[in-house]
């Protein structure tokens, strides 16, 4: 079942998954043309934030030379 408003459509959340999930991401109003299109958007969206979140991670730890990055990795095969 789904609460129609004027302009929007909005999700009931009935199981527990979906309201932890609507809790954890959000819930959005969503136009009634909606299409696959957008929710594709919206998970790529989230993959390209990833990605950038992940991207700035590396270059806090980034070595530029051969020898720091050995060091590196071998300072993580021995010691974690």
């Amino acid at each position: 079942m789904q609460a129609r408003t004027d302009d929007c459509i909005l999700p009931q959340t009935s199981s527990f998954v979906t309201r932890i999930a609507s809790g954890f991401i959000g819930v959005y109003a969503s136009p009634r043309g909606l299409s696959y299109a957008w929710g594709g958007g919206r998970v790529l969206g989230i993959a390209l934030a990833g990605q950038i979140l992940t991207g700035w991670m590396m270059t806090l730890v980034y070595a530029p030379s051969v020898n720091e990055a050995f060091a590196g990795v071998d300072h993580l095969n021995r010691e974690v």
